[in-house]
Formats: C-alpha cells, structure tokens, sequence
C-alpha cells in the first residue's frame, strides 16, 4: 500500500452541456444542492458525497463530454505529493483559483487538481455519490496517484482491471482499464430510490442488469444516457480493501 496524502479532498465531475438549465433541474431532482450559480457554469453538492459541475460545452470540451477533478484545500501540499511518487503537472490560475494540470502521460490519470472549498457537512447514507470513471492504461500507476491525493482504495477486481476509491470530502473515483479520460456515472445504494425520483420528476430511466449488479439508464437533457449504478453487494471476483463508509 502506498503512503496516502492527509488531506481532506473531494471528487468534481464536471458536464458539458448544450442545456445547462435542463442539466441543472435534472441534477436538482437527484437531490443536488446548488452551491454555485452562473450563467457559464452550476455547481451542485450532491446528497450521497461528491461534486456535480454543470459547465456550457464548447469546441474543447464538446457536448456529453466529462471532465475529473480532485479538490482541494492546499495545492502546494496536493502538487508536493504528487511529486513524491513521480507525478509532475502544470500550475495555471483560473478566474476561480489556482489549478494544477496533471501530466497524464501514456497511461496515467487524466485528472486536474482543484484548489477550494472540500465540503465538510454530512451526507445522507444510501443517497446518490458522484463517483466518476478514470480511464486509464495503467491502473497501479493512477491509483498510486490518486492515494498521495489522498484518495483510499476500498474495492479491486481480481483481474486487476478495476479499483474503486473514496475521498473522505464526498465522491469516489473508479479506476477502470480504458482507453483515457472520464466518463460521468453516480452510485446509489438501492435504485429504487432512483427510480422514484425520476418518475416523480418526469425524467425517463430504465433499469438493466449488469454482471456485477444493477444499473440506471438515465435520459439526459443532452448527450449519452447518464449511468447510476447500484451500490456493489456480489463480491465474486474481487476484493474488498476497506469500507467506504469508514474513510
């Protein structure tokens, strides 16, 4: 096991979007908690853990697309930890604050550090967490950075192809073999919860069953269908690490 970083960090996932007004009223409906208001760019915290950005697409960043983001409250701190285990990146100042761009490289995590406000208020168990998929090509090497972030692996595949791991500010990342870059997806605890919420608030969702549990096909205002999966309770072929609950 690798040293893990002693911040308090969360995780932000950032939609781009052609409707942020639809996207925010959607993400208002799966219980988020607008913390941040603009015409450019919403920020919802979400009930379960973690950090929803609802951001207007552009030529960068096109419509569906998804960007990931671990927040911080020290950066200097964040970027020395990085350094520690190999991990360089690029330190910009945004109107919003002070950013380091990880160097992804050939197979590392494609991930910006964020420097603000981690929250610290409670979250509801069993509710909806922002947990975003990591695409990646070389999966110890990204776990090993998210851990100086200050990220804790919980749950890993046997094949060694997935890990998933919890920030103690709110959200998960999943770390999954793929060809780079973020995909939006959230996790809940039972999907029939989810599944009222969407019918009460008229969005469309279907439920399917994968392999390792359940998940919700959720109708988007634009781009792809939004995935929710069903916290994981058939551990066949994997390993769980730690409880999530207790980071």
């Amino acid at each position: 096991m690798k040293e893990q970083g002693t911040q308090r960090v969360a995780v932000r996932q950032i939609v781009f979007t052609g409707d942020a007004e639809r996207w925010s009223d959607l993400a208002r409906a799966l219980g988020g908690d607008p913390v941040v208001t603009s015409p450019e760019y919403a920020e919802f915290e979400m009930s379960g853990g973690g950090l929803l950005g609802v951001h207007a697409a552009s030529d960068e960043a096109p419509t569906g697309s998804c960007a990931l983001q671990v927040v911080v409250a020290d950066l200097d701190a964040a970027r020395g930890a990085l350094a520690a285990v190999g991990v360089g990146g690029t330190m910009v100042t945004e109107d919003f604050g002070r950013v380091l761009d990880v160097h992804r490289g050939p197979a590392g995590p494609d991930v910006a550090v964020v420097e603000g406000r981690v929250p610290t208020g409670p979250r509801r168990p069993g509710a909806l967490m922002v947990t975003p998929l990591s695409l990646v090509g070389e999966i110890d090497t990204t776990v090993t950075a998210f851990e100086a972030l200050g990220l804790h692996p919980v749950l890993r595949s046997d094949a060694g192809t997935f890990v998933e791991m919890v920030a103690a500010g709110g959200g998960e990342v999943l770390v999954h073999e793929g060809e780079g870059g973020a995909a939006l997806s959230f996790q809940i605890d039972a999907l029939d919860d989810l599944e009222r919420l969407c019918r009460e608030a008229g969005v469309e969702v279907e439920i399917v069953d994968e392999t390792y549990g359940r998940t919700a096909l959720i109708s988007a205002p634009d781009g792809p269908r939004v995935w929710v999966n069903e916290r994981q309770r058939d551990f066949y072929g994997y390993e769980r690490l730690a409880d999530a609950a207790s980071v």
